[in-house]
């Protein structure tokens, strides 16, 4: 299952780690587009953002082959839009 989750939750799931571990990490400059995919203690921790257009989302699961097929859709829809966001032109 994932989550869509808060950056209040996300520091909370962060607790008691020194360091996230980024597993993946993919930009484009000209949108000021990211989408990241990092390890957590007990999960994984998926942000996608884009700050010319505002917009900044968490995900959170356990489940990784779940999370990193979420992260490559978004990686995907980055490359194709020039933000990673679907629903947004």
């Amino acid at each position: 299952m994932i989550k869509k989750i808060t950056e209040e939750e996300a520091d909370q799931l962060a607790v008691g780690a020194d360091e996230f571990p980024v597993i993946t990490k993919e930009e484009n400059e000209g949108s000021e587009s990211a989408v990241c995919l990092k390890k957590l203690p007990a999960g994984y921790l998926l942000g996608v953002s884009c700050d010319t257009k505002d917009l900044f989302d968490l995900y959170y699961s356990e489940d990784y082959e779940l999370i990193k097929d979420k992260c490559d859709f978004h990686i995907a829809l980055m490359k194709a839009k020039g933000h990673p966001f679907e629903n947004v032109e």
